[in-house]
């Protein structure tokens, strides 16, 4: 039987691309201070410690770019059961590669046109990160993974960060508040070097080798935002997976110049895309 929900999450490092993070080094070679840069910063723009400053600071960036970033596990609960956890550790081409294999095929088993894919900043990070990810390595999305065009998600999405509808103007609210909201428990209880482990730490700790630590973070926050969702969705009743664009794009198709047949068909794909309707 396929899964009702999805949960997934993502661990990144800092991009791992050599291609990518010599094109970076370029551009901050090439970079010039702003007129509003302190003193001593300009003394120092063009020295080999300011550059690498530079440098450093843009790839660290990188790892919530994604794009770019270097994903090191994927983390997942089908309904009720236990986190599964894919990792790519330490980072490889190869080990990326044989992750976005394993995830495609895990995922085309357990998946079909109702389950609902569920994460905290889901469209804006994880479901980016896992799209980019099959990209790179050539690997195709399993049949009912959430669609990307038209700049945004199609599909059945259930992004807990965006359904939390806080008073942030981009609803940004992290996990933990989101939790606290709503009565859920939200504690990090991974600890690293006698320190709890946060997203922050994830390049610390892979530089450390702290590989099953990393795993244990990943499948805690599945854990934790599947049961956000529980209380978001009154245990998935409410509203049971949201239909990202789909009124938007039945109602661009009503004002076409489409003929009847044609707006039919076309409605009917849209549907299907978003699990509202099996496919045919």
């Amino acid at each position: 039987m396929s899964a009702r929900v999805v949960t997934l999450d993502c661990e990144t490092i800092p991009c791992q691309l050599e291609e990518v993070r010599e094109q970076l080094r370029r551009e901050t070679d090439a970079a010039r201070p702003a007129q509003n840069r302190a003193k001593a910063d300009k003394e120092v723009w063009d020295t080999p410690e300011g550059c690498e400053a530079r440098f450093q600071t843009a790839l660290a960036k990188t790892a919530v770019d994604p794009l770019f970033c270097g994903v090191l596990c994927v983390s997942w609960a089908v309904d009720d059961e236990r986190p599964q956890t894919i990792k790519a550790m330490p980072w490889s081409k190869r080990r990326e590669a044989r992750m976005a294999k394993g995830l495609a095929q895990t995922w085309a088993e357990a998946a079909d046109v109702s389950t609902v894919w569920c994460g905290h900043n889901l469209c804006g990070f994880d479901l980016r990160v896992l799209l980019a990810l099959f990209r790179r390595t050539g690997v195709r999305p399993p049949e009912h993974f959430p669609r990307w065009y038209a700049g945004r998600w199609h599909g059945r999405t259930h992004d807990s960060m965006l359904e939390a509808a806080c008073g942030h103007p981009l609803n940004f609210i992290s996990l933990e508040s989101a939790c606290r909201a709503v009565g859920v428990s939200g504690a990090k209880t991974i600890v690293w070097n006698g320190e709890a482990v946060s997203g922050e730490r994830v390049q610390e700790m892979y530089e450390g080798k702290a590989y099953r630590e990393i795993v244990k973070y990943c499948e805690q926050d599945v854990r934790v935002t599947r049961a956000l969702y529980q209380a978001q969705t009154f245990r998935g009743t409410y509203p049971g997976g949201r239909l990202d664009g789909v009124v938007a794009q039945l109602e661009e198709i009503d004002g076409s110049n489409l003929s009847d047949a044609q707006m039919a068909l076309a409605k009917l794909r849209i549907l299907e895309s978003s699990g509202v309707v099996p496919r045919t």
